[in-house]
Parts: structure tokens; sequence; C-alpha cells
């Protein structure tokens, strides 16, 4: 049998700060296509703002570290053609004197590629295509486009979606005003160009904006969303539709949940419901007023009262414990528990891929610790029972749903307890 081929996943400072599940997709993508996917933990930023700026010390010492960290895998793949190309490109302009460290960059660059760029070139994808019924424009990304030469690969790859209609936008080789630093250092030159750029996404006519570097798709989707850009992305239902149960029933405010309902030109729903085994998502009903998404109903909650009581207030001496284990939950935590959940519990037994399960139970085990010893003395980790207790709250029912050993972590196994009396856990179990 042949090996797999070994991939590290450079994940970028963006991804791994702003968007995780980017990164948490690329990993699937790459599994799905037959790759050993890996994350040295030792990465960092790979250097470019240093970089450009001139501090070429500094850039230096960052793609050293970057070297070691990767040079042992027989493919690098970033979800960032800025990212890719400093490491193929610039890393061995380096060290135009340092011959030892010039030789381990120039035998890393060949092996570097954009993540979409290394799915065609390198590993010619022949699965069976996905399906998605929309229209999208692509916006490509000056690194990956003049750089790379990344063009024709997202558009291959898009042209194998079933039901996909795909536009090109006007300008479409101009810059989007990020740059980096760039916005920083001129953001009335930038916040022009991301406005032209706007205006064309909107007369594409197309439904989504997508693209390959994350830098962009923020300041593009953040000049739509304060221009008010009726454009929309749609997300499958997935953990959140739990943490957001617990939230309505602790908030006291009415909710049902209902079927999640397809457009005519979706696909089947007995065939969505292959692919998402969880076919409902919960709607908060406030007098005439039924919202169904998650996020909306978060904003709408904040918006319409007051903090919705999840919040310590800023004297309390509750607050920095809250703020603590809120930065937690949204990086460490849930980022992989949307990732475990929608791979493991939210299957049938059957379908359950144990790789998965395993490698669940092992990055749950490495959280317990620091949740058991933060619930030391507490019943719950932030005062009442907060946001930061939300999101941590549905890792350690996950945990125990996978079949962690709760023994030695005694507060977290009360702490469990007391979350599955609560009505919401019960109810959102009953979905």
């Amino acid at each position: 049998m042949k090996e797999p081929v070994r991939v590290g996943l450079f994940a970028t400072c963006l991804v791994d700060l702003f968007r995780p599940n980017v990164g948490f997709a690329a990993v699937k993508l790459l599994e799905e296509a037959g790759c050993e996917v890996e994350v040295p933990p030792l990465q960092t930023c790979c250097g470019q703002p240093a970089y450009n700026s001139g501090d070429f010390h500094t850039s230096r010492e960052v793609a050293k570290q970057v070297i070691a960290a990767f040079e042992g895998f027989d493919y690098v793949v970033a979800p960032s053609g800025s990212c890719a190309a400093v490491l193929k490109l610039h890393y061995p302009l380096l060290f135009p004197t340092d011959h030892h460290w010039r030789a381990r960059a120039e035998a890393l660059a060949p092996r570097c590629f954009e993540l979409m760029q290394f799915l065609v070139d390198a590993l010619c994808p022949s699965e069976p295509p996905p399906r998605f019924s929309g229209t999208v424009a692509y916006h490509d990304s000056c690194s990956g486009r003049r750089e790379l030469g990344v063009y024709a690969h997202p558009r291959a790859l898009l042209d194998r979606v079933e039901g996909l209609t795909r536009v090109e936008l006007e300008d479409g080789e101009v810059c989007c005003g990020f740059g980096g630093t760039f916005c920083v250092k001129y953001p009335k030159i930038s916040e022009r160009m991301v406005s032209d750029k706007a205006e064309c996404v909107r007369r594409s006519g197309a439904g989504a904006l997508l693209g390959g570097d994350l830098g962009c798709l923020l300041n593009i989707a953040g000049r739509l969303a304060r221009e008010g850009s009726p454009m929309k992305v749609y997300h499958a239902p997935n953990s959140r539709s739990v943490r957001i149960l617990w939230l309505l029933e602790e908030l006291g405010l009415p909710y049902e949940v209902v079927q999640f309902k397809l457009g005519e030109r979706a696909m089947r729903e007995e065939d969505y419901l292959k692919v998402h085994p969880v076919g409902r998502v919960p709607a908060l009903q406030d007098g005439d007023i039924t919202i169904f998404e998650s996020g909306a109903i978060v904003e709408y909650v904040l918006a319409r009262h007051g903090n919705g009581r999840m919040l310590p207030s800023q004297d309390s001496p509750e607050f920095a414990t809250y703020l603590q284990w809120l930065h937690y939950a949204e990086g460490m935590i849930m980022p992989q528990i949307n990732t475990i959940v929608v791979e493991t519990i939210f299957l049938p037994p059957e379908r359950r891929n144990q790789t998965n399960v395993d490698r669940a139970r092992r990055l749950l085990s490495r959280m317990m610790p620091a949740v058991n010893a933060a619930l030391d003395g507490r019943e719950y980790l932030a005062g009442a029972f907060s946001g930061a207790d939300i999101m941590t709250g549905h890792a350690c029912v996950v945990s125990e749903a996978l079949g962690a050993d709760l023994s030695e972590s005694p507060n977290v196994k009360a702490y469990v307890e007391r979350l599955n009396a609560r009505p919401a856990l019960q109810r959102a179990r009953a979905l």
C-alpha cells in the first residue's frame, strides 16, 4: 500500500486568531484527499509583516523557526497565497550570505503550496464532486495570483461542484486594499480600494464571495457589512445550535426547535440529512419576531435584552475571570469542539469514524485539567452561568458523551452533572 503524503499545515496568523474553522476545513479537505496532516505546534507567523517593513533580522529569525518546524514534511500547505508566497519565494532571499540556512530554505521552497494550488497540481482530485446550489464569485488575492500563479486552480475546483454557478468580478485583478500593514499605514487609500471592490461584488449578482486569503475576505466582508450589503452567508447547523438553546433557556426567552427547510434548488432533504444528520435549528420568538440563524439570535439577545445577563458587570470581581475563560473557550475549545461534535456525537455510532473519535478524546483530555483546576471551589467558571460557561460546559458534556473518564477530574464531573440537570440541555438532547 502506498504511504500517504505527509502534509504540514501552515495555519497562518489570521486563521489561528480570527477564523480557526478555516484551518479545520483545510485539514478536512487534505485528509479526504488522502493526506496525513499535522499542524506543528512550534509554528508562528511567517514573518511577512516584519519582512515587508524592512526588518530583515526579525524576518530571518522567524524564517529559521518555520523552516525547522516544517522541513520534515513531504509538503507544506497554507490556506493563504500570501503566506505561501513568503515561504516559497522570499525565504531563500533572506539568507544571501548564510549558505547553511539558504540551502535549507531552498530545499523547503519547492514543497510549499497554497491550499487550492496543492489540491489541483499535486493531488489532482478525483473524488465525487460536492453539491452547492447558488451563485458565487471568487476574489483573487494579489500574492496568490501574481506571485504563485493561483488563478485557474480555485476555478477548476469550483467548476466541479454540482449546482454551483460561478461569475467573475469586474476588475478582478485589482487589489482589495488590505495588503497587510498597507491598510494600517494608508487607511484612506485602503478604504477607497475596498469600497470599489465591494461595489464590484454587489454588481456581480453573486450570493456569496469566496477567496483564498482570509485577510482579503475579512477586509471585504467588513466593508460590505458597514455598507449594509444584503449579501448573506449560509452555514449548516452545527454544535452552535445546542449552545443557543442553553442561552435561550437561561434567559427564559420563548423558543421552539424547527426543522431546517431547504430551498427549491438545494439537494433533496434526505440527501442533506445524510451529510448533516442534525437538520434542526433553534428559532427565537419574541413578539412578532422570529429569528432562525444562531448568530442573529445572539446579536438580537444582546441588543434587545442588554447583555442578556450572560456577562458579569465590569466592576464585578468575576469580570476578569469571565474574560479569561471566554478567551480560552473561544480560542482553545470551541473551534475544535465544533469539528468534534459534527464528526462524532452528531453521527449515529455506525457512521462514526474511530480516528476522529480518538482525536477528539485526545483534544478534550488536554483541555480538561485546565477546566478542572479553574472549577476548584466554584459552581460555575464565572459567577452565575455566563457565555464562557456555555462554551466550556459544552466541551465538558461532549467529553462525557465520548466516554471520557472523568474520575481524575472531580470538579469537571460535578460540573457535567449540574449541566445535565438543566432543562435546556435535556431539550437539546431530545433533538
